[in-house]
């Protein structure tokens, strides 16, 4: 499992659930997220790096983190990117096919997954015959 999966998600998503408009501390975020406190400086220097949250660094390493930046929160699937419906749309009806089934509504939760899987191969074959047509492959 890579860092970004052990850690730096972790700390990404528990800084966008503690987010209220004041600085947020290492100790608190490493306790929401689930990481050791010393992980935090780290993980903030390279999600701040990437774009994903406001910072600012302390001498001494510390670490006051205020919000995530609209790029952190694209990677958490919190804000709209540059996707296409024909690549969320399967996503958006999976998710909501997982929920039904949480709440034991198998047979829509069923309808949504085949829906899901339809959208997601006429995509997958528009595409296909787009490129066919203008490449000619």
């Amino acid at each position: 499992m890579s860092r970004w999966d052990q850690i730096d998600a972790k700390v990404l998503r528990a800084i966008h659930e503690l987010a209220d408009g004041r600085y947020l501390d290492g100790p608190e975020i490493a306790d929401r997220a689930g990481v050791d406190p010393g992980e935090i400086y780290r993980s903030a220097e390279l999600l701040e790096a990437d774009g994903l949250i406001d910072a600012e660094f302390a001498f001494g390493g510390t670490v006051a983190i205020r919000q995530l930046t609209p790029a952190g929160l694209r990677a958490l699937r919190e804000w709209p990117g540059g996707e296409s419906v024909a690549e969320v749309l399967p996503e958006l009806l999976a998710r909501l096919a997982d929920q039904l089934e949480a709440q034991g509504d198998t047979e829509r939760s069923g309808l949504l997954k085949r829906s899901a899987d339809v959208v997601q191969s006429v995509s997958t074959a528009v595409v296909a015959a787009l490129l066919k047509e203008t490449l000619g492959l």
